[in-house]
C-alpha cells in the first residue's frame, strides 16, 4: 500500500483542505457508528410497541450487531489489502446506508434484525479500512494524532447518543434515528469517492474457506458467551463452545497450509510487541465491560438513582474521555503510546479499586454522587489515554503492507473480548454468594469491580512486557556508553 500520496500532493500543491475534509469523513463514519449503537438502545421501548414484540426479545438487535461485526472484521481488512482500502471503505459505507434505510422503512421484525446485521458488516468494513486510510494519508509522525481524532469521534457519538437519540425518538419517532444517519453517510460516500486517492496494493486471492471457518468459529463462540433468548432449547452453550474450538483448530491448520491465508499466522508468533499489544487490547475491552455492565447496577440498585440520573454520570465520563482524546495524539507524540497506555490503564485500575470499596462499604447517596462523579471523570481520562495508544501499538508493530489484515485481527479480538467481558461479569454476579458467602447485591458488585480491576491490571502487565525488550536494550546501550566513557577518562589520566 502506498502511504504518502496525499502528503506529496499537499507539499506540492498546498491542498490542506483535502486532508481536513477526508479526516472529517473517515472519523465521521466512526462517529455515526457510535451514535447509531447508542441511540438504538433508547429507541427499543417504542420499537417494541410498534413492532408488537416483547421488549426483552429486542436484545437480539444488539447481539446480532456485535456478532456480525466480529465475523466480518478480519475478512474486510484482508479485502482492503487485496482490492484497496478505499474501495472497501466506500462499499462499507454504501452497505451501511442501504441497511439503515431498510431499518427506517421496514415493518418486519425479522427484516429489521437482518438490516442491523448488514449495518454491522458495513460499519465493520469502514472501521478496519478507515484506520488503514488514516495511516495512509497522514505522515508517520502525525499518525498518533489521527488515531486520537478517531477515538474522539467514537466518544462523541456515545456522548450525544442518549440525548440526541432520546430527542429524536420523543419528537419524531424511532425511525428517524436511522434515516438521519443514512443521510449523512450518503454525503460521506460522495466525498470519499471524489477525494480519496487510489492506493497501490498487491493483488491476491481471497481465502473463502478461511473466512467461512472463521465465521463459524466466531459465531459459535459469541452465541455461547451471549446466548439469544430461546436458543438453549436447540443447542447448549457448551456444545457451541465445543464447535467453536474444533472450527478454530481447523481454521488454524488451514491458514498454515494455504498460500493466500486470510491472516499471516506468523505475526502471532514472531512479533512479541504485537502479541503483547494485542493481548493488552483484549484485556482492555473485557475490563471496560465491567464498568458498562456493573455501573448501572451500582447506581440504580444500590444508590437509588433513576435511569436518567445515572445517565448523567455516564455522560460525565464520556465528556472527560472525549476531551482527553482530542489531545492524546500530541501527548503520544511527546511521551510515546506505550507509556500513555500504561498510565491510563493504572488510572483505571485505581478507579476500579475505589468503586469496589464504595460498593462494599456503602456510602450515602448525598456523598456518593460527588465521589462517583469525580471517579468517572478520572476514569474517562484513563480511557482517553489508553484506547488510541493501544491501537497505535498494534499497528506500529508492522510496516504498511497488510495493515488492513492486522487491524481486522485486532477488531475481531476486541469484539470477542467485549462479549467475553459481558459473560464474565454477569457470571461473577451470579457466583458471588458462593465465593464471598454473602448474598447481598453490594458484595456481588464489589467482587465484580475487583475482577475488572484484575483484568485491567493484566492489560498493564501485557503493555509493560511488550516494551520490556526495548527497555532492556536501551539501558544496556546506556550502560555500555557510560562504561566506555569511564574507560576513556581513566586512560586519559
Amino acid at each position: 500500500m502506498q502511504l504518502s500520496y496525499i502528503n506529496r500532493v499537499e507539499q506540492r500543491d498546498g491542498l490542506g483542505w483535502r486532508l481536513l475534509l477526508l479526516t472529517l469523513v473517515i472519523v465521521g463514519i466512526n462517529f455515526i457508528g457510535s451514535l447509531t449503537n447508542s441511540t438504538i438502545q433508547i429507541a427499543l421501548p417504542q420499537l417494541a410497541n410498534e413492532m408488537g414484540v416483547r421488549y426483552e426479545t429486542l436484545s437480539v438487535l444488539i447481539s446480532i450487531y456485535w456478532l456480525s461485526a466480529g465475523v466480518f472484521a478480519l475478512p474486510a481488512g484482508k479485502l482492503g489489502d487485496i482490492y484497496s482500502p478505499k474501495m472497501m471503505f466506500v462499499v462499507g459505507m454504501s452497505m451501511f446506508t442501504g441497511a439503515t434505510l431498510m431499518c427506517a422503512l421496514t415493518d418486519s421484525y425479522w427484516l429489521l434484525i437482518g438490516s442491523r446485521s448488514m449495518q454491522a458488516v458495513g460499519l465493520s468494513a469502514t472501521a478496519v479500512n478507515g484506520v488503514a486510510l488514516l495511516r495512509g494519508i497522514y505522515p508517520r509522525e502525525q499518525i498518533n494524532r489521527a488515531m486520537g481524532y478517531w477515538s474522539a469521534a467514537s466518544s462523541l457519538g456515545y456522548v450525544l447518543g442518549p440525548s440526541l437519540g432520546g430527542f429524536l425518538v420523543d419528537m419524531i419517532g424511532w425511525r428517524t434515528t436511522f434515516s438521519v444517519c443514512a443521510g449523512f453517510v450518503a454525503i460521506y460516500i460522495v466525498i470519499a469517492v471524489i477525494l480519496l486517492p487510489k492506493f497501490e496494493v498487491e493483488k491476491g486471492r481471497f481465502d473463502y474457506i478461511g473466512a467461512g471457518l472463521l465465521g463459524v468459529m466466531i459465531t459459535t463462540v459469541l452465541l455461547a458467551l451471549t446466548p439469544i433468548e430461546g436458543m438453549g432449547a436447540y443447542i447448549s452453550p457448551l456444545n457451541l463452545l465445543l464447535i467453536g474450538l474444533v472450527t478454530g483448530v481447523m481454521f488454524w491448520q488451514h491458514e498454515k497450509r494455504t498460500e493466500t491465508p486470510l491472516v499471516d499466522l506468523s505475526i502471532f508468533s514472531n512479533n512479541r510487541s504485537f502479541q503483547m499489544s494485542l493481548l493488552a487490547g483484549a484485556a482492555y475491552a473485557a475490563s471496560m465491560q465491567g464498568l458498562v455492565f456493573l455501573l448501572q447496577y451500582y447506581m440504580q440498585d444500590l444508590q437509588g438513582y433513576s435511569a436518567a440520573e445515572s445517565g448523567v454520570f455516564w455522560m460525565l465520563m464520556s465528556i472527560s474521555n472525549l476531551v482527553t482524546c482530542l489531545f492524546v495524539g500530541r501527548l503520544s507524540e511527546m511521551a510515546g503510546p506505550r507509556k500513555l497506555a500504561v498510565t491510563g490503564t493504572m488510572v483505571r485500575v485505581l478507579s476500579f479499586a475505589v468503586l469496589a470499596g464504595l460498593a462494599l462499604v456503602g456510602v450515602h447517596q448525598n456523598y456518593s454522587g460527588v465521589i462517583i462523579g469525580m471517579i468517572l471523570i478520572v476514569f474517562g481520562f484513563g480511557m482517553g489515554i489508553t484506547a488510541a495508544p493501544i491501537h497505535s501499538l498494534v499497528l506500529d508493530s508492522f510496516e504498511s503492507n497488510g495493515v488492513g489484515s492486522v487491524a481486522g485481527a485486532y477488531n475481531t479480538l476486541r469484539y470477542v473480548s467485549n462479549s467475553a467481558g459481558i459473560a464474565i461479569f454477569s457470571q461473577s454476579m451470579l457466583l458471588s454468594p458462593v465465593v464471598t458467602g454473602r448474598s447481598d447485591m453490594a458484595s456481588a458488585v464489589a467482587m465484580s469491580f475487583g475482577l475488572a480491576l484484575l483484568i485491567a491490571l493484566l492489560s498493564a502487565l501485557f503493555l509493560v512486557a511488550g516494551g520490556m525488550r526495548r527497555f532492556v536494550v536501551h539501558w544496556l546501550l546506556v550502560a555500555k556508553e557510560r562504561c566506555l566513557f569511564c574507560g576513556r577518562v581513566i586512560l586519559a589520566r
